[in-house]
């Protein structure tokens, strides 16, 4: 490894070794119920990647546990510290906006997955598909949709930093499919749980969203929830379910509950 790439995961105080920009007149312009808004969304956004680095907790130790490349339990042991890092950076975040700490948040408790009755070893392989492949898929289109908005500079820096981390812990599950061993034991039960799959990972952003404002200030980055709604139905569309037919998957099942979807 480079020493540019090694020195991206050094920590400073929970943060990344490259700074985030301190002065922001773009922050300072805005009226205080603007700043509130928009310090409240970063505050959502610490939690939820706290949220998941304790999920990434269980996904490292399922990848460890499979054989498979070097590099990819490298990025499945390296994803719970990159989540902190991140609720880290979102509460900075915050916090410059409401001119004030944010406190920490509330580490969310640690529940096994489980997926109707298959056994043990399947629901953690699954747990690993959904994290990765479906939820961190989208979360990389939330993040570029949300930068192609953002003018502030700290937001900008910030969003970068997630960006940076968030695709390789994308890359993490697609990764872990493409091992032979894992594709062949679970392309029977991952087509038939993939609609279900799909469905609570769509549900679980639509509820995220509505914690945003519905006309956020423009230039800093954030989302308003029918834009949320529409980044993650087009990368379910032209993204996730065409990244499993490539991998084999049968996405017949998948395709008919997003045919459904679209005609409500």
């Amino acid at each position: 490894m480079d020493d540019e790439r090694r020195d991206r995961w050094r920590f400073r105080g929970g943060l990344s070794e490259r700074e985030l920009p301190r002065e922001d007149a773009m922050i300072d312009a805005l009226t205080h119920a603007e700043r509130a808004a928009v310090g409240a969304a970063w505050s959502t956004r610490a939690r939820a990647e706290l949220g998941a680095a304790v999920v990434f907790a269980m996904v490292a130790r399922t990848v460890l546990e499979t054989p498979g490349p070097a590099a990819l339990h490298w990025l499945a042991a390296r994803a719970p510290s990159d989540e902190l890092r991140h609720a880290a950076i979102c509460r900075q975040v915050a916090a410059r906006y409401l001119g004030h700490d944010a406190p920490w948040p509330e580490p969310p408790p640690s529940v096994e997955p489980r997926f109707d009755d298959l056994p043990d070893e399947t629901c953690r392989d699954l747990q690993v598909i959904v994290s990765c492949c479906v939820s961190e898929t989208v979360a990389n289109a939330f993040l570029l949709a949300s930068r192609a908005r953002a003018e502030a500079p700290l937001v900008r820096a910030a969003l970068r930093e997630l960006l940076r981390d968030e695709v390789d812990h994308a890359r993490v599950g697609w990764s872990f499919l493409a091992v032979p061993q894992v594709r062949a034991r679970l392309l029977g039960p991952l087509a038939r749980a993939l609609p279900a799959l799909l469905e609570a990972v769509r549900v679980g952003w639509r509820e995220r969203a509505r914690e945003y404002p519905e006309r956020p200030p423009p230039g800093h980055g954030l989302l308003a929830p029918s834009e949320t709604y529409d980044v993650v139905e087009r990368c379910l569309d032209e993204t996730v379910i065409p990244g499993f037919a490539h991998l084999g998957v049968d996405v017949s099942g998948a395709q008919r509950w997003r045919a459904q979807r679209r005609s409500r």
